[in-house]
């Protein structure tokens, strides 16, 4: 056996156990974070809407990161027959909620607010930038005072014209029914 091919083995060895290793380590991080961000708070705490808002709409799925530019996407329109206050909040697997606004939404209306980058698709009326990456996150869509809005939410590529992907998120009301 001769010596080249000796450290081709080693060499080829040590490589695929530190390919092998890199995603348990990643996995082991997620789980150390996830652990520390729920440290002290009951898992499955979704925090009370602030006062005078109903939650009309939780859409699980939801992403936001930079690199690459992904946003999560939701648009309402007010089917109610008064004016209204639509909030949209944006929040990470534990329920930390990363961002939120409000807007206006007269009879007809439709608003587009989006969670992370500004999109090439649309023309939002807001953009709520998190605090941080949301991988595997929710928004929420509440209300004051009507209660008949049509919204809908996607997962799209941000930097695209047309987006290089757009995925549909699944829309729950605030008792968990779809």
């Amino acid at each position: 056996m001769s010596i080249k091919y000796f450290v081709y083995v080693i060499a080829t060895t040590m490589v695929a156990g530190f390919l092998a290793a890199a995603p348990l380590d990643a996995q082991a991080d997620r789980d150390d974070k996830r652990e520390e961000a729920t440290a002290g708070s009951p898992r499955g705490t979704i925090p009370d809407p602030p006062e005078g808002f109903k939650v009309l709409y939780v859409f699980p799925g939801a992403r936001a990161d930079t690199i690459p530019s992904i946003s999560t996407s939701v648009h309402c329109t007010n089917l109610d027959k008064k004016d209204t206050t639509f909030r949209l909040e944006c929040f990470d697997f534990t329920s930390a909620l990363e961002g939120s606004t409000e807007r206006l939404l007269s009879i007809g209306e439709t608003r587009t607010i989006t969670c992370g980058d500004s999109t090439a698709l649309y023309d939002e009326d807001a953009i709520i930038t998190p605090s941080s990456t949301i991988n595997q996150g929710y928004v929420r869509v509440l209300s004051n005072p009507a209660k008949k809005l049509a919204c809908n939410a996607q997962v799209l590529d941000a930097s695209a014209m047309p987006p290089a992907f757009s995925h549909a998120l699944n829309h729950f009301s605030a008792k968990g029914k779809r």
